[in-house]
């Protein structure tokens, strides 16, 4: 390929590799600063996306090419393009100091509390499930675990509705499931009034209960039943608002990548 060739598909791939690093580097330092790397398989593998291509298309173009790009004097006006560019940068900053990113973090210290915590292991409402049911049968929990694992009784909540009531024996409690859950009826998935139903709370409040499989669709994505989390669970409610913040932060970043784009899209002042 002709050297001007070659400088002119260059050019071309500057504003695509500064797209891609500013995505990857902010979706990178959001995951680092909520210790969410790896919490998503999906978080992981768009931060990745952005932060591989970045890299690749720099390799290609260089990075002397593109520091000299950044770093010459550009004729026109880029006040305006800089005054917005804080003002973007302002935002993110008020978001770090705000009350909404500190939750977020103190969700994420509740969500790994639980899920370090043997008593709330999955494996612990099968394994309670698989013997007879029985009102007073129950993982009895230490006096400083977070989960409680018991078998309940099925009373309230068919149908149509997103909760189900189960009463343990001595209290009544509400099951009920995210919004963003798949609607159906439980008796449709072979939940009917007075069944035995293994059931988990965690920190005191509904968390899980299990769903034998006893549907088509159930029985072939969760042959060994299925665990349904409520939206009082803490790992749901973390990555409710995990998921939330993410794509609001992914749609952040698209439109602050049109500022250093379109200062560097700026053709440089020409020398007399």
């Amino acid at each position: 390929m002709p050297k001007e060739a070659w400088q002119t598909r260059g050019e071309k791939l500057v504003p695509m590799v500064i797209f891609s690093l500013f995505v990857g580097f902010g979706l990178s330092i959001f995951l680092f600063l909520t210790h969410s790397w790896f919490y998503s398989l999906f978080f992981t593998v768009v931060t990745l996306f952005f932060d591989l291509c970045g890299i690749l298309l720099l390799s290609k173009v260089g990075w002397r090419r593109l520091l000299t790009r950044s770093t010459a004097p550009r004729s026109g006006s880029p006040i305006l393009f800089f005054v917005l560019f804080v003002l973007w940068v302002s935002v993110s900053g008020y978001y770090l100091s705000s009350p909404f990113f500190a939750q977020l973090l103190h969700e994420e210290q509740i969500a790994r509390t639980e899920y370090s915590d043997p008593s709330c292991s999955p494996g612990l409402l099968r394994d309670l499930a698989r013997q007879s049911g029985a009102i007073n049968a129950s993982k009895k929990p230490d006096s400083q675990s977070v989960c409680a694992v018991q078998w309940t009784r099925a009373v309230g909540g068919f149908r149509s509705r997103s909760c189900l009531s189960l009463d343990n024996g001595v209290t009544r409690a509400d099951y009920c499931r995210p919004s963003t859950y798949r609607e159906r009826s439980f008796a449709s998935n072979g939940i009917h009034y007075g069944d035995m139903i293994v059931a988990r709370t965690a920190f005191g409040r509904p968390s899980a209960f299990f769903s034998p499989s006893r549907t088509l669709a159930t029985i072939f994505l969760y042959p060994r039943g299925e665990i349904v989390k409520t939206r009082d669970d803490p790992d749901d409610i973390y990555f409710r608002h995990l998921e939330s913040t993410f794509m609001l932060l992914l749609c952040y970043l698209f439109f602050g990548s049109l500022f250093p784009v379109r200062l560097l899209s700026l053709p440089p002042v020409q020398k007399q």
